[in-house]
């Protein structure tokens, strides 16, 4: 069976897609990637064919600022949120279905697995099924599926627990920001016109989760909302083992056995351009704190783009195989990156999440409403905040048998085994073109 996988190239989007591509090439099918140059290597180090992004679409994500320079003039909230849809995702739509047109004449495949904002294969989904390949959604971030309170998604608002609050997000929340969305959902609708496709009252948000053959969502349904309705070709698939990491351990790996309690911080690869915002408030935060380690990833950066002082139980890496580090720690500080905290959850570590761009909101309200760790409900903690959260995490054991709780559901979940099965299933169900009348 041969499948492709696409996605923006993010690391965050890459590499949950890249782990099942790894897995599936190790079980015998034949895998090939489809993303931007800039990370063709990290895919062909994986063992997986690729192909490049088409110049016209094709970015860095690792230097957005430089890549596009005017997106540093948008505020953040919607207004970014709008540049990035109309950059990354949606305005390059046609392009991209143009371009996987021509890797399909290469690349014959049987699937096509794409991340969630991946809209490059949305065109597809409103062709036969016997015109195409069988489309596959992967969740790399929070379910956009209708919610059960009836709150949109986006401005990361707690669950609804009575009706006088459900009531407010179906009357005032849910209308206000579909007229936020109101520029993307007219895009959307002109790129697929632009395809001879029309949008059938699909939204931008939820298109290629709910028309896709399958979904597959790489976490467990406690770490979600309930949904309204839960749509049927919705597989969670708990956590998929990433590739195996060839970075070298850092010289100081003993180090961890010799503390009491080891602390993660990290801000991911995309928001760490300010290391002010998390990573140096949680270094002065945690400074004094007895029998503790601090251990720092900088998501591709050098430790040197850290500008204050480097406290004596702290240790900088540019990064660390989480394989070996996640089970090794007691708590995750983090700007709220899914596949990050779905790691971190899956290993059985609580997490304190401070996140105000992107997914990360969102992601910060569910490991709240989980149970799972404390939401400081800000991109940019005091160190006071830290410390008070690292405490209580601490102190408090709710937080810690939640996290058991989410572990052991996703130790039930044999990931690898749902994913075979869907495959199987959708590349079956593929339909004969209907004969040709003659006269």
């Amino acid at each position: 069976m041969k499948i492709l996988f696409a996605a923006a190239p993010f690391g965050g989007h890459i590499n949950p897609l890249l782990g099942v591509a790894h897995q599936l090439s190790q079980r015998g099918y034949d895998t090939a990637f489809y993303t931007g140059t800039a990370m063709l290597q990290t895919v062909r180090q994986a063992g997986i064919d690729a192909f490049a992004f088409p110049s016209e679409v094709d970015f860095d994500a690792s230097d957005l600022d430089r890549a596009f320079p005017e997106r540093k003039q948008r505020s953040a909230g919607i207004e970014r949120v709008v540049f990035d849809f109309t950059s990354f995702f949606i305005g390059p739509m046609a392009s991209h279905y143009h371009r996987l047109q021509q890797v399909l004449e290469a690349f014959d495949a049987d699937a096509i697995v794409y991340e969630q904002l991946f809209f490059g294969a949305i065109p597809f989904l409103f062709q036969p099924r016997y015109e195409r390949p069988a489309l596959i959604g992967c969740g790399i971030t929070f379910l956009t599926t209708p919610r059960q309170d009836h709150a949109p998604h986006g401005p990361a608002l707690p669950f609804a627990t009575d009706e006088a609050t459900r009531l407010s997000y179906q009357n005032e929340a849910l209308p206000s920001v579909a007229k936020a969305r109101e520029p993307l959902q007219d895009l959307y609708a002109q790129e697929l016109a632009k395809l001879g496709v029309n949008a059938e009252n699909t939204s931008f948000g939820n298109v290629g989760t709910l028309k896709a053959d399958a979904y597959w969502q790489m976490t467990v349904p406690s770490f979600e909302y309930p949904q309204d309705v839960v749509a049927t070709n919705i597989i969670f698939t708990g956590a998929i083992p990433q590739v195996p990491s060839n970075t070298q351990l850092p010289h100081w790996a003993g180090d961890l056995a010799q503390f009491e309690r080891v602390v993660l911080v990290t801000q991911g690869t995309v928001a760490n351009e300010d290391f002010k915002a998390l990573v140096q408030p949680t270094l002065d935060a945690l400074a004094d704190e007895p029998d503790t380690l601090v251990i720092v990833t900088a998501g591709g950066r050098n430790a040197d783009a850290i500008d204050g002082d480097i406290p004596r139980n702290a240790r900088i890496a540019s990064y660390l195989p989480f394989d070996w580090l996640l089970p090794q720690i007691d708590l995750l500080i983090t700007n709220g990156g899914y596949g990050t905290v779905t790691q971190a959850l899956a290993a059985g570590v609580p997490i304190i999440v401070a996140g105000s761009t992107e997914d990360k909101p969102e992601v910060a309200a569910r490991i709240a409403w989980s149970g799972v760790g404390i939401n400081l409900q800000t991109g940019s903690p005091t160190p006071q905040a830290i410390r008070d959260a690292y405490r209580r995490i601490f102190a408090e054991s709710t937080f810690r048998d939640r996290v058991r709780a989410l572990q052991d559901e996703f130790g039930r979940i044999d990931g690898m085994a749902r994913i075979e099965r869907s495959l199987a299933t959708v590349v079956a169900q593929k339909e004969e073109a209907p004969a040709q009348r003659t006269v």
